[in-house]
């Protein structure tokens, strides 16, 4: 009767560290998808932000303002552009899981669009 429970015992031992490495496993496969698509996010954003600065610069260009004007608004337009995406990177940072860092693809926003641009070539092979 003894060697039943020492038996009963290991194999739950053996089965609850199985399911701790499995859900350590499925953990860092949810933190890979969101990572990827919240750098397809950020890139979409971009990418939709970039032509409505492209509206506004052909508007700046057709209205009535002197050149230095012009060129003051779209200094401005550049300058928030480039604090967006910094702001963006640093939120997004301050908020992925420190223990989970070592999976981390990319750290600021030049990196975050190789990635993407990685994983469009990878899913374009795929179809």
């Amino acid at each position: 009767m003894l060697l039943y429970l020492v038996f009963f015992l290991m194999g739950y031992c053996t089965a609850l560290l199985v399911m701790y490495v499995l859900s350590i496993g499925r953990a860092v496969t949810l933190l890979k998808s969101t990572m990827q698509s919240s750098a397809f996010m950020f890139a979409h954003v971009e990418q939709v932000y970039n032509e409505a600065a492209e509206y506004r610069s052909k508007a700046i260009d057709q209205s009535g303002l002197s050149m230095r004007e012009k060129l003051n608004r779209k200094t401005l337009d550049r300058n928030i552009v480039r604090e967006m995406k910094k702001a963006a990177i640093k939120g997004y940072l301050e908020h992925w899981p420190g223990s989970f860092a070592n999976i981390l693809e990319y750290k600021d926003w030049d990196s975050m669009t190789s990635y993407v641009e990685g994983q469009v070539k990878i899913i374009r092979r795929l179809k």
